[in-house]
């Protein structure tokens, strides 16, 4: 039985690049958006549910609610914030010759700061619930 050989010698090598890269880089920006969509509509209802501002809440959950989409959004965005750091230390102890393997180390990098940075926002934005009251002008 004869053994497969290569021709090229990067075949083989290196960090497979999948669906964990694009998750870290866009996962934390995804479920950021998402969580300020929904908390809009949620105050949009239970504040403006007619033209005029209400002057107390319309229902009396939407704080509640409010709290677990964001305690959602930001264990979502913390998973990402892992798997980015995971992904940086892979492709960090890959020595990077070729220009997709150096690519994939910048790109691994920028999930790091990225799902760090909208997870921080993600918190401050569940730190405004405490601050102000839902239906404030």
């Amino acid at each position: 039985m004869s053994a497969v050989v290569y021709s090229h010698p990067r075949v083989g090598r290196g960090v497979p690049v999948g669906p964990a890269l694009a998750f870290a880089l866009f996962g934390a920006p995804t479920i950021w958006a998402a969580q300020m969509v929904v908390g809009y509509i949620l105050a949009r209802q239970a504040c403006f549910a007619t033209d005029l501002p209400l002057m107390r809440l319309n229902w009396a959950g939407v704080w509640w609610l409010m709290a677990a989409v964001d305690l959602v959004a930001v264990t979502i965005a913390a998973f990402a914030c892992l798997v980015a750091v995971q992904q940086w230390a892979l492709h960090r102890a890959v020595e990077a010759k070729a220009v997709s393997e150096r690519r994939n180390q910048l790109l691994s990098g920028w999930a790091v700061f990225t799902s760090a940075a909208f997870t921080a926002a993600i918190v401050f934005t569940l730190g405004m619930l405490f601050v102000r009251p839902v239906c404030s002008l």
